[in-house]
């Protein structure tokens, strides 16, 4: 290969991804040279890098964010290289192995930083070893989405513009020592000598690995004993195991190299690594032991305290076995997603501790895990401090419950060797990704099997309000099907002319979709033909008048109606009220689902009470086998309900986080609770929630509650019917959040000034839906004392199909409060910058009135002067050129 040094030069981003369109595509380079002399591959799409070498071991050695230069410009977020992750498996009857996949590392033990010009990169000694990759110039396809969908914006792609690499990893050639049993000891201090017993195990090579004495000295131990039915092997060489390694005792006079009275056929060794400090001790043949007698110094200052005697077999894994390891890179954003994938071959494997990411990270791209930083004049407690920013290297896994990315402190493996200590004052994150303790799952032979996704959103900043923006526009590329908005209306009242009242009612106003909410007597699980047909003959009713309909239903939690094979099993046997997903329940609930899908041409659901993450001890379920692969079997089929209700294009409500399953919407963060306080209470704490919730959440991920007919409790208090200022204070802001609410009665208006209210906002959303389903930037939270808002940003000018030339122009819209009982006359800075506008004016619009040019200060700024009526609502909307 021809090694190309010119492409291994990282540059810094020439935009600001946030705010302008890309111009920079994807590229894997193959075959680069970089400045630190390594070589390899490299991703690169102008906003983040990774770089990789085949040698001696797969792994990261570079891991960029290529900023723009007024944020910092070409910054690296590693650390220290470490394996890409790992695998625990276990072949037939063999002991679980883990492995390191790709087994890359640094071989130095100074980890506080990344010397760069002085690093010894090493293959760990249990590992999948690179074997090949392959680059496809497309991503996957999760699950079928068309653009534009449902007023989606037309712009979004799917899947998004990227490429994937692919990385094969296969078994050790040869014979591998795997530690197959891991017995605990417990040491007392004062005792010179003591006998430890444990389960009697059979190994011919061992470890004493000793992890804590009774003071910070190393330990000594003089003479070890492998004892079984009162026969014991005995050492005769002393030696000190501690944080300066083992070696023999100075006034031992023999053979150093010889051990265990001439038992063991190789030398023994020592290594201080993130399992303690160890002694592997080799016997040459099987040794069956049940107890361990220890001599040790018995001073209270050398003896040991907790340790632990692993065994070891001899394996070799099969040869058509391979993990792969994928790394999808998008157009235009700071993401990099990663998964990996097991192939059997012909053996069957049963898999458990997979960790997908495994990263040591430099502060500030991981978390402030520190050993020794502290405040002025401060007690250090050696617990990382909480008042610092949120890791700039956000990492999230695609499961709503399974795995998890979670952050912990590097420091007790990193220690200088040439002073013999820690690099206290250190801040050494480390971030692995993995499925939770416990999870272990049996995959039969010939089969692949892919993990959950990790996305790793790298951010050029500390500030909030960009850290948010950055994370609802990656999720907008990333599940752009979370974008579709329509306007529901959940109906209460369904039977005979009050459906058709309803719908007409909807139709008037401009309502787009109707959801026979709960109590309403609708039931999706019945298999009545009759009932199926009197539902599709409504149904057909409604899309006459171009409405959809949908369905709420109880899937999975409080399901105490379903039998004893179908509900979760505690683990003391007792059952509990929720159903388990991976039983015959998710058969017979997809089967119903479908049928009545597909006969009613249901084209919503509203899936309440959805796998929530509990596990199942059953053995004799359908799709899981006991209680260790339960939670990941319950989800897998969760996800696969999902899939299933994208390939029918059926809209999802979701009370979970199940947007990357396919679900379009979940709670915006509500208490249910606060629908049953008085209603302008509820309205006030409404906005006020939802305010904070849409810095995390794009608009259309979430919805909100309006009950016009009683919800929980609350009575006439609370409910919205025939009081109609509160009734167009909510519509104002739910539909000038750009979030969906569940309008909840029998009608969706009463009389002509409802009627009116309901119109009017609804055609406001309407005309500026484009932007209003756009992430917003806070201008104040509600405080219920003076105004308060927020500006809805589209710098990419988004827009659904059919946008009019004025639409298009749309960049911003801000919607502000006023929910005193007296006039403001304020000047309100509107803040420009991340609509995209690079003039010197912008053009804005209040409330409709002709549209007129406001001047744009230095730091991006157009300062509007406005009276906001008492209990009034107004909206300024945001233009990057005359209209």
């Amino acid at each position: 290969s021809v090694f190309l040094l010119i492409l291994g030069v990282a540059s810094a981003a020439q935009y600001d991804w946030l705010r302008s369109v890309n111009t920079d595509k994807p590229q894997i380079l193959e075959d680069v040279c970089w400045s630190d002399g390594l070589c390899g591959l490299e991703l690169n799409n102008g906003h983040v890098t990774r770089r990789f070498v085949t040698k001696p071991g797969f792994g990261t050695v570079d891991y960029l964010l290529n900023a723009t230069d007024r944020r910092g410009g070409v910054q690296s977020m590693l650390r220290t290289v470490k394996p890409e992750g790992y695998i625990s498996l276990a072949i037939s009857s063999t002991s679980n192995m883990t492995f390191a996949l790709g087994g890359l590392q640094d071989g130095n033990t100074f980890l506080g930083y990344f010397n760069r010009s002085n690093t010894t990169l090493t293959q760990a000694p249990l590992s999948f070893q690179y074997h090949s990759y392959t680059v496809t110039p497309a991503l996957p396809v999760d699950y079928p989405w068309i653009p534009g969908t449902r007023h989606a914006p037309s712009q979004l792609q799917w899947p998004p513009a990227g490429q994937r690499l692919s990385v094969v990893l296969t078994p050790p050639s040869e014979p591998q020592w795997v530690a197959t049993a891991s017995l605990p000891l417990k040491g007392q201090s004062g005792l010179k000598v003591q006998t430890l017993t444990f389960n009697t195990t059979t190994a011919q090579r061992w470890r004493l690995r000793v992890t804590s004495t009774y003071s910070q000295y190393q330990s000594v131990v003089s003479e070890l004993r492998f004892c079984h039915d009162d026969v014991c092997l005995g050492n005769s060489t002393r030696f000190v195991v501690g944080a300066s390694g083992s070696r023999p005792d100075p006034g031992y006079n023999g053979d150093s190299t010889r051990v265990m009275d001439g038992n063991i056929t190789s030398m023994w060794d020592s290594v201080s690594d993130a399992q303690g400090t160890w002694v592997l001790l080799d016997f040459g043949k099987p040794v069956t032991v049940s107890s361990l007698q220890l001599y040790q110094q018995g001073d209270g200052t050398h003896d040991m305290q907790t340790a632990f005697l692993d065994a070891f077999e001899l394996v070799k894994l099969p040869q058509d076995l391979n993990v792969t390891v994928h790394y999808d890179l998008y157009e235009g954003l700071p993401v990099i997603t990663k998964s990996i994938s097991l192939n059997t071959g012909e053996a069957a494997v049963t898999i458990s501790d997979v960790v997908v990411e495994n990263l040591g990270l430099n502060y500030p791209f991981g978390a402030f895990e520190a050993t020794g930083p502290r405040a002025p004049g401060s007690v250090y407690t050696g617990e990382a401090l909480a008042a610092v920013p949120f890791p700039q290297l956000r990492l999230k896994t695609d499961r709503a419950h399974s795995a998890s990315c979670s952050y912990s402190n590097d420091y007790s493996n990193s220690y200088d060797p040439n002073a013999g200590m820690g690099d206290q004052g250190s801040v050494e994150p480390d971030v692995r990704c993995s499925y939770y303790a416990g999870f272990k799952l049996a995959i039969p032979a010939h089969a692949n099997w892919t993990s959950f996704k990790v996305f790793a959103l790298a951010l050029d900043s500390g500030d909030v309000e960009r850290s948010q923006l950055a994370m609802q526009r990656a999720t907008m590329i990333i599940a752009p099907h979370s974008q579709e908005n329509p306007i529901f209306f959940h109906a209460t009242k369904i039977v005979g002319a009050d459906f058709e009242t309803a719908v007409d009612r909807m139709v008037d106003v401009g309502f787009e979709m109707l959801i026979f909410s709960f109590g309403s007597g609708f039931s999706l699980e019945s298999s009545n033909p009759v009932y199926i047909k009197a539902v599709a003959d409504q149904i057909a009713y409604a899309n006459a008048r171009n409405v959809e309909v949908g369905g709420y239903d109880l899937i999975c939690l409080d399901r105490g109606d379903l039998p004893d094979n179908q509900t979760v099993e505690n683990e003391d046997g007792s059952r509990g009220g929720n159903a388990c997903f991976a039983s015959s329940w998710y058969d017979e609930l997809l089967g119903k689902a479908e049928a009545f899908i597909q006969q009613a041409n249901l084209s919503m659901l509203e899936t309440d009470g959805p796998y929530g993450g509990g596990a199942c001890a059953s053995t004799t379920h359908t799709h899981h086998t006991d209680l260790h692969d339960s939670i990941y079997q319950q989800e897998q089929k969760q996800y696969q309900f999902y899939y299933r209700m994208r390939e029918l294009n059926v809209f999802i409500n979701s009370p979970d986080d199940y947007i990357f399953a396919g679900a379009q919407k979940t709670g915006m963060g509500y208490s249910e609770q606060q629908y049953s306080l008085p209603r302008w209470i509820d309205v006030s704490l409404s906005r006020a929630g939802m305010y904070s919730d849409l810095s995390m959440h794009l608009p259309t991920q979430g919805w909100m509650f309006v009950p016009l007919a009683q919800y929980h409790g609350g009575g006439s208090e609370a409910t919205f019917q025939s009081h109609n200022l509160a009734f167009e204070w909510a519509l104002a802001q739910y539909l000038g959040a750009g979030v969906a609410a569940c309008y909840r009665g029998p009608v969706p208006y009463w009389d002509d000034e409802s009627r009116s209210i309901a119109s009017n906002w609804i055609t406001f959303y309407k005309q500026h839906r484009g932007t209003l389903i756009q992430p917003i930037v806070g201008l104040r939270h509600p405080s219920m004392q003076s105004w308060d808002g927020w500006l809805h940003v589209n710098p990419l000018h988004y827009q659904p199909s059919g946008a009019s030339e004025q639409q298009q122009h749309e960049v911003g819209l801000a919607m502000l409060f006023n929910p005193t009982e007296h006039s403001i006359e304020a000047t309100i800075a509107l803040p420009i910058y991340y609509t995209g506008v690079e003039t010197d004016v912008v053009w804005i619009s209040i409330n409709d009135n002709p549209v007129s040019s406001v001047s744009v200060t230095r730091d991006y700024f157009a300062m509007v002067k406005i009276v906001l009526a008492p209990m009034n609502v107004s909206y300024v909307v945001i233009y990057d050129q005359s209209v």
